[in-house]
């Protein structure tokens, strides 16, 4: 071999891979980047409705008190009632990773009332109950698993909460709006990018409300100075299911 065919030896020898690399390199254009499928995006404004399973716990006690005597004539009303109701929800997410943080507002309807006896040493008198509207103000953390979303909730809740003498005869301390506190835990699943499917355990409780007030009591012709002081307590527990839109 002469040293001009050994030249031309090694030249293709150098070349013969950079051909067969660059005919395996693709010749169509390249295919976009698609996220997996449990990937989603949970910030953003969502709004929903939901439907709840409601139980409303509440108590009301009356006592009568004399002037230098021990409470006399202590009387109790409690009521438990589980009912059905329906309402709005809304708020915005926000995500920093796998940490989802977010506000949320929400408000439930329904309508009804259920009886209970206030009961005494001296007899009986029927009470009605009702709470026709409630809802919340709350912050909400959790942590994302993809499409799922398990998260807690605290805030201040608000409602209606009331009860009343069927006869008019007696009344608990005023009604109006009362503000309490709210907490509870949720699960929020992405069906799509915009439909959102929930499930929520949440405990209202509205507090109470005390009134004392100076009162009189005559028996046979003889009147006793006195006073009667009564306290009523609230609280609600929630099961609900909801379905949100992403925007």
């Amino acid at each position: 071999m002469t040293p001009r065919h050994l030249a031309w030896a090694t030249a293709l020898a150098c070349l013969l891979p950079i051909t067969v690399q660059g005919a395996d390199l693709p010749t169509g254009p390249i295919p976009p980047t698609v996220p997996p499928d449990d990937v989603f995006f949970w910030e953003g404004p969502y709004a929903g409705v939901h439907a709840s399973l409601m139980l409303d716990a509440s108590r009301l006690d009356y006592s009568w008190f004399v002037s230098g005597m021990a409470a006399a004539e202590p009387y109790a009303a409690k009521v438990n009632r589980s009912s059905f109701g329906g309402g709005l929800y809304g708020g915005w997410n926000r995500s920093f990773g796998s940490i989802v943080t977010g506000v949320e507002v929400d408000a439930t309807l329904r309508s009804g009332s259920v009886d209970s006896n206030l009961t005494g040493p001296g007899g009986t008198l029927k009470m009605r109950y009702s709470n026709d509207v409630s809802g919340s103000a709350r912050a909400r953390a959790g942590y994302a698993f993809g499409r799922l979303l398990v998260f807690g909730t605290l805030g201040i809740a608000y409602g209606q909460p009331r009860m009343r003498s069927v006869n008019g005869t007696y009344d608990p301390p005023p009604d109006g709006n009362t503000i309490g506190w709210a907490a509870g835990l949720g699960l929020d699943y992405a069906i799509t990018e915009h439909a959102i499917a929930r499930i929520e355990y949440l405990h209202m409780d509205f507090g109470s409300r005390s009134r004392t007030r100076a009162a009189t009591l005559t028996v046979d012709g003889v009147t006793t100075a006195g006073s009667d002081h009564d306290r009523f307590r609230a609280s609600q527990d929630l099961v609900r299911a909801g379905l949100a839109y992403k925007f």
